[in-house]
């Protein structure tokens, strides 16, 4: 990994943006087509700013996404911008550009960056008596700003304005109170229209300064769900880089959308003023470059959003091969010499992948091609095809509350190679009572699907193990199945009438980690905690082990603040698979759907862990008197 840190130390920076004129030069002026008193320009306005990614050492150009630019365009910039395609310096008001640079190659020397820290409501840290890094300041030049139109295709399909997505692309917007939290403004509207736009800088003056790194990209196409990304971006923008440029987060791609999967998202944590850093991939063996070396794969677009008042806790990014073809396209249409902005990136090829069996070695996402989407009426949720040559799928009660004659249609995998789906019939089989603390549910398909293969259904838990989370979250029936990475956080036990966590007091193994070993009904695991990132829509989704992609549980909740509405993804609750193992025996006996009722337990205790209740309180059992 020292070799991506080095890398993303080289190519990361911040982009500064705030207005050139002030109030007294313009009103000395005579007036312009453009000036009004609503002109951003014209107003004081605190600086923007976002993250950005030095794409050519020898020439210094620098790539950022346009959402800093916001502030200072007008409903006619945005529009004319939108008519014509693209945007010049000539286009906006006059503004002072600068780029911030981390430590270079050379002998780490540079100019020292004092940093100031201004007035940030959402922020009150004034930190003092610190001693300044080394840091490279420089001011830049716009050269161009273009659309990435592909990305921003697949954007308007995914996330429908009717869901009501909420992007978070400035600090001010993380207030305390909910209107300022939920309310979309002027210029939110604003940026949503102009996310997928980018900006081509130029800075001035530049020598490379020792910033020798050739950086080296690759083909989306080329991605596949569950491959590991880390990210380089500053929180908050020019806030405090001392402490903020170049952060790095880890995560995986969580889902791919596009002809050649112009869209990405992945689950690595990303903050506001992270929109426009790096999102690598090593390189594999199979590739034409050093294995191991970083690999430039996207772009952050936006950070954190919402949908519906939820929050969602991925990131949604935008093919770097995609933003090239929209700048080479664009540099043709304003005369410029592509190879003289941006000609010392280099391409790596990549062995055309086979789908994701096939490109996760030992299974790891075997179990992602028996996830299944079933929907009825107008909602959908998941399910896991669990017995392939029965048809059988599991899912959650709620998924499937209310279908028609308890029928319901599930949208499957045709093949384990390749992303196509088809839809079957389903016919609800069983469904756990409501008095039953399990929210579970069977559904029968028409037919067999003999082309998916067998799910091994696990037998033990360790708390703190790799897991993953698949389901159709978020955008349904659009796009594939999200996967989201984290560990087992916490393996629920009932002994003895008594509630037992293992984080508690687990055992202890050899390398550290806490286990609870389970059998079909041995040590009572009566509940998972994940640390993944679960969404609407994974309901019924799989919980797989990492490296192998056994079934772990079925996803049935993410937490919610019943007071604030607020739902934490990354807290969420799963039933044991290991529940259903003796079910699934008997019914390939018996065939009859009586084999499942094993899943109806109205356990007191048990209704009390999974309602978050104490036990002892509900029980209405006796105090001790001791």
């Amino acid at each position: 990994m020292g070799e991506v840190f080095q890398m993303a130390e080289n190519v990361c920076c911040i982009v500064n943006i705030r207005s050139h004129r002030d109030t007294a030069d313009h009103a000395s002026r005579p007036p312009s087509p453009r000036d009004s008193v609503d002109h951003p320009c014209d107003s004081e306005l605190e600086q923007s700013s976002c993250s950005g990614i030095l794409l050519d050492s020898r020439q210094g150009s620098v790539l950022c996404p346009i959402s800093a630019f916001i502030p200072f365009l007008t409903d006619l910039d945005s529009e004319n911008a939108q008519k014509k395609g693209y945007m010049q310096a000539r286009d906006l008001c006059e503004l002072e550009i600068s780029v911030t640079l981390g430590k270079s190659d050379a002998d780490k020397k540079g100019r020292l960056l004092q940093t100031h820290v201004a007035g940030h409501r959402a922020l009150s840290l004034k930190p003092s008596n610190l001693k300044p890094t080394f840091k490279q300041l420089h001011t830049a030049n716009i050269v161009t700003m273009f659309p990435c139109k592909e990305f921003m295709e697949i954007m308007s399909h995914l996330l429908p304005q009717s869901e009501k997505w909420k992007f978070i692309d400035n600090i001010d917007h993380l207030g305390s109170t909910p209107e300022t939290e939920w309310q979309v403004s002027k210029k939110q509207m604003q940026a949503a229209g102009l996310l997928g736009w980018f900006a081509l800088l130029s800075l001035d003056g530049w020598s490379s300064h020792g910033f020798d790194s050739q950086l080296s990209y690759i083909l989306a196409r080329d991605l596949y769900k569950g491959q590991a990304v880390l990210t380089c971006g500053s929180p908050f923008g020019s806030f405090f880089p001392d402490v903020f440029l170049n952060s790095l987060s880890k995560g995986i791609v969580s889902g791919l959308a596009g002809r050649n999967n112009e869209l990405m998202t992945t689950d690595a944590r990303c903050m506001v003023g992270t929109e426009g850093g790096a999102v690598f991939v090593e390189a594999p063996p199979s590739s034409d470059a050093p294995s191991g070396r970083p690999l430039l794969a996207g772009v952050i677009v936006v950070p954190l959003f919402w949908k519906s008042g939820e929050f969602v806790g991925l990131t949604l990014v935008c093919s770097f091969s995609s933003i090239l073809n929209s700048l080479r396209q664009t540099l043709e249409r304003i005369s410029v010499d592509f190879s003289r902005s941006i000609g010392g990136l280099r391409f790596v090829r990549m062995q055309p992948c086979m789908g994701i069996l096939d490109s996760c070695p030992n299974g790891t996402l075997g179990g992602l091609s028996n996830v299944v989407l079933i929907e009825q009426n107008a909602t959908w949720g998941s399910g896991v095809l669990v017995e392939p040559a029965h048809g059988l799928v599991v899912t959650c009660r709620h998924v499937v509350q209310g279908a028609p004659n308890g029928k319901v249609k599930v949208m499957i995998r045709v093949d384990t190679f390749e992303e196509s789906f088809t839809w079957l019939d389903g016919t609800v089989l069983f469904a756990t009572s409501l008095d039953s603390a399990y929210d579970l549910s069977v559904v029968k398909l028409s037919q067999s699907c003999l082309h998916i293969p067998h799910m091994e259904i696990s037998q033990h838990y360790t708390a703190g193990e790799d897991v993953l989370v698949a389901g159709f979250a978020l955008f349904g029936k659009r796009a594939g199945p999200t996967l989201t990475s984290g560990v087992m956080s916490s393996v629920v036990t009932l002994l003895d009438g008594r509630q037992r966590a293992t984080e508690l007091a687990p055992p202890r193994l050899p390398g550290g980690a806490a286990e609870c070993r389970t059998g079909a009904q041995a040590d009572g695991v009566v509940m998972l905690l994940t640390s993944c990132a679960v969404h609407a829509g994974a309901s019924g989704g799989a919980v797989l082990r990492s490296g192998s992609g056994e079934l772990l549980g079925i996803v049935s909740s993410n937490a919610r603040d019943n007071v604030t509405g607020v739902s934490h993804p990354h807290i969420n609750f799963s039933v044991p698979a290991a529940l259903l193992k003796p079910c699934l025996e008997a019914f390939s006996r018996t065939q009859d759907p009586a084999a499942f009722s094993l899943l109806n337990n109205p356990s007191l205790a048990l209704k009390a862990i999974w309602g978050l209740k104490n036990i002892r309180r509900l029980a209405k059992f006796p105090t001790s008197k001791l």
